[in-house]
């Protein structure tokens, strides 16, 4: 298990003070580039994937306990592994400039980086690591307990010196996260209204080009569907998924939020590979996908011991042909994917991309497998996000 690593801020401090009208644009770090923190050299594809799966449970877990404290899910903290989900971003906060290394993170309403006032930090950071010293910093501005703000929300407390104080955790390897999140005061998206943008390209290769836009110059183009905020998190409307020319038979209340217990919904979200349907909905897709599997193919899917994946002894070039799926959202809106994009390589098995939420509840994430090479604009005051197809995110 990964030790929570908590940020324990001796004042909370506003790093946005930036109009909106300010165009702001940063390259996305791939995990397994060099320039990544959680780049490890001579990183197997099984180790990978491994570490792919983990994260994407946990992060789900993770998302879950924040959107429904009162849950008996265990709550587990927000882990990007080695060679696991995290787009990193480059940039730099205070006067004279410090450069930082965060992680993208759009179920996050944070934007917070490891503090040298927090001597227990970040201890398994990397040594060469560049912490932030406000004190140096001609920028810095300290908010004691009284000021409009400093912050209302539950991890917010005051220290023994009458300060603002924030606490939280994170990974123990991460020392920065770079929230794009709305609600609370804690979010600069939110505060400010700032539209944003951003772009992913290969998941499985560090050379393609990604991109996050902030402010003015953010790129809204193309279709778009409505989003609700929620905890911070992107609610969408899914309204059905198919295979090919298969309208799959899912009934779309299953996609639906509760409006009285807050459960279920659909989110779009930057964190980890794999998509996670609601029981449901996944029991169809995997239903139609053996039948594909065995129809068109003519293999079966191979039994892993494990419920939740969708395996087959195949090689990726035997199944180019796959059909593609589509996922069909509100405002007559769609996501189509290449079949043979779903699927990722686990050892001599060939594996879909999506898996169940069982257990977890009856929410449903839409990740970073079906937003690949999507130009994913958000409209904060509109609340629409837009999704356009790119051939290259550069």
């Amino acid at each position: 298990m990964a030790t929570t690593l908590y940020f324990l801020v001796s004042t909370i401090v506003f790093f946005f003070f930036i109009s909106p009208s300010v165009t702001i644009k940063l390259k996305l770090i791939h995990p397994q580039s060099k320039e990544s923190p959680l780049y490890v050299a001579n990183f197997s594809s099984e180790e990978h994937v491994k570490y792919l799966l983990g994260s994407s449970r946990d992060r789900f877990q993770s998302i879950h306990q924040n959107l429904y404290p009162s849950s008996d899910i265990r709550p587990t903290t927000l882990r990007p592994p080695r060679g696991g989900w995290a787009y990193f971003v480059k940039f730099s906060i205070g006067n004279p400039p410090v450069p930082q290394m965060a992680v993208m993170d759009t179920g996050s309403t944070l934007l917070w980086v490891d503090s040298v006032l927090c001597t227990d930090c970040c201890s398994k950071c990397p040594s060469t690591a560049i912490r932030y010293d406000p004190t140096k910093s001609s920028t810095y501005i300290q908010l004691d307990c009284y000021d409009e703000l400093c912050c209302k929300e539950e991890l917010c407390y005051c220290n023994d010196n009458n300060q603002c104080s924030y606490a939280t955790g994170y990974d123990e390897k991460v020392r920065a996260i770079f929230g794009l999140g709305l609600d609370g005061d804690s979010s600069f998206i939110g505060t400010m209204s700032y539209n944003f943008s951003y772009c992913v390209g290969s998941l499985f290769s560090s050379n393609d080009q990604s991109i996050l836009i902030i402010g003015e110059g953010a790129i809204l183009d193309g279709p778009w569907t409505p989003f609700r905020s929620y905890n911070g998190h992107y609610h969408v409307t899914l309204e059905g998924i198919s295979i090919g020319k298969d309208h799959l038979p899912i009934d779309h209340t299953v996609f639906e939020r509760n409006s009285v217990t807050g459960e279920g919904g659909v989110i779009m979200d930057s964190g980890t590979t794999f998509t996670l349907l609601t029981c449901p909905a996944f029991e169809v897709v995997s239903t139609n996908v053996n039948s594909v599997m065995h129809f068109q193919f003519n293999t079966a899917r191979y039994d892993t011991g494990r419920a939740n994946d969708i395996c087959y002894k195949v090689r990726i070039e035997q199944i180019y042909d796959f059909p593609d799926f589509t996922f069909y959202f509100a405002n007559k809106v769609s996501i189509r994917v290449l079949g043979m994009d779903m699927f990722y390589r686990n050892g001599r098995l060939l594996c879909l991309g999506i898996q169940s939420s069982d257990a977890l509840g009856d929410l449903s994430i839409i990740r970073l497998v079906v937003q690949k090479h999507i130009n994913i604009g958000h409209d904060i005051d509109g609340k629409r996000i837009y999704l356009n197809r790119v051939a290259d995110c550069a």
